[in-house]
């Protein structure tokens, strides 16, 4: 049922559900952005990390059902998501896991950005199947 409502979205609204979902995962960088020795622990910042979470994860099947033929990491972001569950887990974490993170962060930001370009410049319309590459595994 869902899958058809997504269908009746215009090219517009489908660009729009790409952008602010690449604007959310950007906000989520926000806490991996600088070193673990900067990280500010309180419960105010804890919020705001749940709550960019809780958005993310709102919106991640709209953005996945829109990008389906473009993009397929939606599993990375949940599994990124995962392994970082509160700015207290991020404080905890060894300096080479917290850059792993990172890394791994800055890949799925390249796929969802991959993504975006191709849906421009196909304006919408699906990647034919055998066009796809193998998806990339990250968080082995």
């Amino acid at each position: 049922m869902k899958k058809e409502i997504e269908l009746y979205l215009t090219y517009e609204e489908k660009k729009d559900v790409i952008e602010n979902f690449t604007k959310m995962w950007e906000d989520y960088f926000s806490y991996f952005s600088s070193s673990l020795e900067e990280i500010i622990i309180n419960k105010e910042k804890e919020k705001e990390f749940f709550d960019i979470q809780s958005k993310i994860t709102f919106n991640l099947y709209r953005f996945i059902k829109v990008t389906e033929t473009f993009f397929s990491g939606g599993t990375d972001i949940l599994r990124l998501m995962f392994v970082t569950p509160s700015l207290r887990h991020l404080g905890q974490l060894t300096d080479s896991q917290f850059n792993k993170y990172q890394v791994d962060w800055h890949g799925i930001y390249l796929d969802i950005n991959k993504a975006y370009g191709l849906f421009i410049r196909r304006k919408g319309e699906p990647v034919p199947e055998m066009s796809r590459k193998k998806k990339r595994h990250i968080l082995n």
